[in-house]
């Protein structure tokens, strides 16, 4: 687990790598001061959903999303803020994922789903 204050003071980062950290769940509050992250990865993780509503509020810019070889079986929920800066979202080897809503990620280039 990662405390929801772990990165306050970090807003000027633009990559952040969180990849085989056991991670079970992001709190909602996780990101909300790193207003410059352009590609987050969590590949790697026990991570079972995301569909927690401003979870990427402060994400402007984030043009990568990396969350292959999870736990997920919901992707829902999606921050406005998303809808016109993901360009590549990496859903690969979430052999759980059944419920997946991106029709709105206009931005979006690129998605790997292969299981």
């Amino acid at each position: 687990h990662i405390e929801s204050n772990s990165f306050i003071s970090l807003f000027k980062v633009k990559k952040l790598d969180l990849s085989h950290n056991c991670l079970f769940k992001l709190d909602k509050n996780l990101f909300i001061n790193m207003k410059n992250l352009r590609v987050l990865n969590l590949n790697l993780n026990f991570i079972k959903s995301i569909d927690e509503k401003n979870l990427f509020i402060s994400q402007k810019f984030l043009s990568e999303l990396h969350l292959e070889s999870n736990l997920i079986d919901k992707f829902t929920n999606i921050d406005r803020n998303l809808l016109n800066s993901l360009v590549l979202l990496n859903l690969k080897s979430n052999i759980y994922l059944r419920e997946l809503k991106i029709e709105h990620l206009r931005s979006l280039n690129n998605i790997n789903l292969s299981k």
